[in-house]
C-alpha cells in the first residue's frame, strides 16, 4: 500500500502526517527536516502563493518541500492538502504546479477546517452534531459551522480572513474579530447559538484562557483543544478514503464554489499525467430526494463514494462483459458514479473500465479476450498504461460485442507507469470507436424524444470538458452552438462540425452530465463583464497557444499579430476595458506571459510539445513537407514558407528519438 499522506502547509513544527500499512496514522520525520520546513515560512511561502511576483518563489520553496516528504514518504504516496478556504485559484495553481515534479499525488485539496474536524473525529469517534470550528494561525483565521453525522461532514457556513499578523493585530482585536465572525456564520446558516452542539479549536493561540473564553461566550460551549498536527491527520484520513482503504468520508464544503478539477496543470510528471484534484462530493440535493445520487458530481480520477451509490466495489479476478449493442444501450451508461456491491458480475466493458476510475488504489494487469483477441492493459492508479503507439489498438476493445476478462494485481514498472493515461480519456476514446459503428438512425431513435429540446452546458460544469478530451473542433462547436438558443433538430441541419459528428458529442456530454436539457431560447447578448471573466478563465486553464487564440502550428508573425490584436482590445484605451479594468488588465497580463514564451522560436518549439505530449512529430514532419512542396508548386509562397518551418521543427526532432 502507498503511503497515504496529509500535508497541512501552515504550521511550525511537522506538519505531515501519514498512514502506515497498519492504518495508523501518525507524524511523518522528513529527512531533511530542518532544510524543508525552513522554506515554509510565511514570506518565502505561505503570502508569496498568490502575489504577482512570488509564484517562482513558492513554486521553488514548495517544490523543496515536497521533495523533502517524498524523500521520506516513498515515491508514489498519495496526499490530501489541507489548504485555508481564503485561498483563491492562483495560490493553489501555484500549489499544484510545486507538485509536478515530484511523485506525490494529490487526490484532493481539503479546506483546512474540514479536515480540522477529521482530525477531530480520530480521537473522538463519537463527534457528531452541529460544530463550529475555529481555526487560528499566525496570519489567518478560519471559522467554520459543520453538520456532522456517521462520516459525512456538512460545512453549513465558512469565512476566512488572512494578513492577521501583517496588521499587527492585537489579542482584544483578533478576540473580537472571532467573535463577529461566528455570530455572522451562525445567522448565516440559520441556527440558534444554542444549535452548536461542540466547538474544535485549534492553534496553540486559542489554548490562552482569555481566548478560550471568548471563545466558548459565542456559543455557550467550552472549546475543545485539536492535538497539533489534527489537520494533517485528518487530511491523512480524508487520503485513506479516497484510496478505499477505510471508508471514505463524505465532504460537502463546496458552498457553490467552483470545483478545483479545472486548476490541475498540465505539467508531466514521473509517475501520472494530468492528476486532476477531484471536485469535492457533493451533499444530496433536497430536490431529488428519491434518487440518493448527488445533483452535482464531479468527474474525477480519483475514487470517490457518493451517498446513496456505497464503495467501489473491487474488480473480480474474472468474468465476463458485454459489448454495447445500441445507441441505447450506450446512454444506459452511469459513468459518473462508481459501481458497488454486486455490479460487476456480468458489466458493460466500458462499465468494468471506468470503475478503475475509482479504484485508485489499484496496480495489475487487466486481460481482455474476445474470440481470438487478446488485449493486455496494464492499470494503475485509475489509469492505463500504454504508449501512443499502442493506444490506437487498445481503443478499439470498445468495438467488442462480447468476452471475458481476468485482473491480477500486481507491482508495474516504473517503465510502465510513466505511460499512464487516465482511464476517462480511455473510457472516452474507447467508446467513440464503438459510436463509429452506430448510424443516424440509430442516433434519431434514441434521440427523437429530445429532438424538439435545446442541449446547453450546466454551467457548473465546464471544467469536466477538460477531462472528456475533446478535439478542438468539438470545443469550439460546444461554445458557440451547444447553447440552448436552438433545438437539436436545428443543430443538426445548421451543419457546424456535421451531423454525425454533433450526435456522438451530444451522447458523450450527455453521459457525463454535462449537458442540461429545456425549450429553446433566444440567445441573450452576454453581460461584457460575464464575457471578460469567462475570457480570463479560458485563457488562464490553456496553454499559450489557447491563450493567444492561435493554432499549435503557428508562426512568429502569426502569433505576433494575435498579441497586437489582444492588447489592443484590452488596453486601457481599449473597447473592453471600461466595463471591467481589472479584468482587462489581467488579460493583457496572461497574453503577455504568453508572448514572451511563443515569440522565442526555441521556447515556442519547447512549449508545444510540452503541451502537445501526444503529437507525434517524427510522423507529421513528412506530411508537412509535402504539403509546403504543394504550396511552393501553386504559388502560394508565404503558406509553404510556414510549412517549411514547421517542417524542420518537426524534423529537429528526429536525431533525438532516434538516439532513444
Amino acid at each position: 500500500m502507498p503511503h497515504l499522506l496529509g500535508l497541512e502547509l501552515h504550521t511550525p513544527g511537522y506538519s505531515v502526517a501519514a498512514m502506515d500499512a497498519g492504518l495508523t496514522i501518525g507524524s511523518l520525520a522528513l529527512a531533511d527536516h530542518d532544510g524543508a520546513l525552513a522554506h515554509t515560512s510565511a514570506r518565502a511561502w505561505k503570502w508569496s502563493l498568490g502575489t504577482d511576483d512570488g509564484d517562482l518563489v513558492a513554486s521553488v520553496t514548495a517544490g523543496q518541500f515536497f521533495a523533502g516528504v517524498e524523500e521520506s514518504a516513498g515515491a508514489g504516496s498519495l496526499a490530501v492538502v489541507a489548504i485555508p478556504s481564503a485561498w483563491g485559484d492562483r495560490p493553489r495553481r501555484s500549489l499544484l504546479h510545486a507538485l509536478e515534479r515530484t511523485t506525490l499525488d494529490v487526490l484532493r485539496l481539503a479546506r483546512e477546517t474540514s479536515a480540522l474536524v477529521v482530525g477531530a473525529s480520530l480521537a473522538d469517534p463519537s463527534l457528531s452534531g452541529v460544530c463550529a470550528v475555529v481555526d487560528l494561525g499566525g496570519h489567518k483565521l478560519e471559522v467554520a459551522l459543520a453538520e456532522v453525522t456517521g462520516g459525512m461532514l456538512r460545512v453549513l457556513a465558512r469565512e476566512s480572513v488572512v494578513g492577521l499578523g501583517d496588521e499587527r493585530m492585537g489579542f482584544g482585536e483578533v478576540l473580537q474579530l472571532i467573535t463577529g465572525l461566528g455570530r455572522r456564520l451562525t445567522d448565516e446558516a440559520g441556527l440558534e447559538p444554542r444549535d452548536v452542539e461542540r466547538v474544535i479549536a485549534g492553534g496553540r493561540r486559542l489554548a490562552l484562557p482569555s481566548m478560550a473564553h471568548g471563545v466558548e461566550s459565542i456559543w455557550a460551549v467550552p472549546p475543545e483543544l485539536a492535538a497539533p498536527g489534527a489537520i494533517a491527520r485528518g487530511a491523512a484520513r480524508l487520503a485513506a478514503g479516497l484510496a478505499g482503504a477505510l471508508p471514505a468520508w463524505i465532504i460537502d464544503d463546496d458552498l457553490h464554489e467552483a470545483p478545483l478539477a479545472h486548476l490541475r496543470p498540465s505539467a508531466r510528471r514521473g509517475v501520472s499525467t494530468i492528476p486532476p484534484a477531484p471536485s469535492p462530493l457533493a451533499h444530496p440535493s433536497s430536490e431529488h430526494p428519491s434518487s440518493g445520487r448527488p445533483s452535482d458530481v464531479g468527474i474525477s480520477e480519483h475514487p470517490s463514494v457518493m451517498p446513496g451509490a456505497g464503495p467501489a466495489a473491487p474488480v473480480p479476478s474474472s468474468g465476463d462483459f458485454v459489448g454495447l449493442a445500441s445507441v441505447d444501450a450506450a446512454r444506459a451508461l452511469d459513468l459518473v458514479h462508481p459501481v458497488s456491491g454486486g455490479g460487476l458480475a456480468h458489466p458493460a466493458l466500458i462499465t468494468l473500465l471506468n470503475q478503475f476510475t475509482f479504484l485508485r488504489g489499484a496496480s495489475g494487469t487487466l486481460t481482455l479476450r474476445s474470440r481470438d483477441d487478446v488485449l493486455a492493459l496494464p492499470i494503475y492508479r485509475g489509469g492505463v498504461c500504454v504508449s501512443a503507439g499502442e493506444r490506437a489498438r487498445a481503443l478499439r476493445v470498445g468495438e467488442w460485442s462480447a468476452g471475458t476478462f481476468t485482473w491480477r494485481e500486481e507491482p508495474l514498472s516504473s517503465a510502465l507507469t510513466k505511460l499512464r493515461t487516465p482511464m476517462t480519456a480511455f473510457v472516452v476514446g474507447a467508446l467513440r470507436a464503438r459510436l463509429r459503428a452506430f448510424g443516424e438512425r440509430d442516433f434519431d431513435d434514441a434521440y427523437l424524444p429530445k429532438m424538439d429540446l435545446s442541449p446547453s452546458v450546466h454551467p457548473d460544469r465546464f471544467e469536466r470538458l477538460e477531462r472528456l478530451c475533446i478535439p478542438e473542433a468539438e470545443l469550439r462547436a460546444v461554445e458557440h452552438v451547444v447553447d440552448g438558443s436552438r433545438s437539436l433538430q436545428t443543430m443538426l441541419g445548421e451543419g457546424y462540425i456535421g451531423r454525425m459528428t454533433l450526435l456522438r458529442l451530444v451522447l458523450l456530454l450527455d453521459l457525463y452530465s454535462v449537458l442540461q436539457w429545456a425549450a429553446p431560447t433566444h440567445a441573450a447578448v452576454e453581460d461584457p463583464v460575464a464575457a471578460m471573466a469567462r475570457t480570463l478563465t479560458a485563457m488562464e486553464r490553456g496553454n499559450h497557444f489557447v491563450a493567444l487564440g492561435v493554432h499549435w502550428s503557428a508562426g512568429p508573425e502569426e502569433i505576433h499579430e494575435a498579441w497586437e490584436r489582444l492588447r489592443a482590445e484590452y488596453a486601457p484605451d481599449g473597447r473592453w476595458a471600461p466595463h471591467d479594468p481589472a479584468a482587462a488588465a489581467a488579460i493583457v497580463r496572461r497574453g503577455e506571459a504568453a508572448w514572451q514564451v511563443l515569440r522565442d522560436d526555441g521556447a515556442r518549439v519547447q512549449h508545444r510539445r510540452e503541451s502537445y505530449e501526444g503529437m507525434d512529430e517524427a510522423l507529421l514532419a513528412p506530411l508537412v513537407e509535402a504539403r509546403a512542396k504543394a504550396l511552393e508548386m501553386r504559388g502560394e509562397n508565404r503558406a509553404a514558407a510556414e510549412m517549411s518551418r514547421l517542417q524542420k521543427e518537426f524534423a529537429a526532432v528526429l536525431p533525438r528519438r532516434e538516439r532513444k
